[in-house]
């Protein structure tokens, strides 16, 4: 499904499935990976139905949906995004938008 937007990567990061994501998520450090995961599971995931969610497979996404005190640097997580396949501008607008 293609969709408009500002973003050169959208398209293919909406194609993802969990395993996908699941691989992409685990490039991330560890201390980054449950804030990354979240973000990716709010722009990508968080749409969609249970049935479609649990046929995607993005309940790779549902260990990181917990709370958890630590927050890392805002640019750790922009990094973070950017490996598991954000562009580096929509990473930072994406993290500055959510956290301030």
């Amino acid at each position: 499904m293609s969709r408009r937007s500002m973003w050169p990567e959208e398209n293919e990061l909406f194609e993802r499935n969990g395993e996908e994501w699941g691989l992409a998520l685990a490039e991330v450090p560890d201390e980054e990976r449950p804030m990354v995961a979240r973000c990716v599971w709010w722009d990508f995931a968080s749409i969609y139905t249970a049935d479609d969610y649990k046929k995607r497979g993005f309940r790779v996404f549902d260990p990181y949906l917990k709370w958890q005190a630590h927050v890392p640097d805002d640019e750790k997580v922009i990094m973070g995004l950017v490996t598991v396949g954000y562009s580096p501008d929509r990473a930072a607008t994406r993290v500055w938008r959510a956290m301030k």
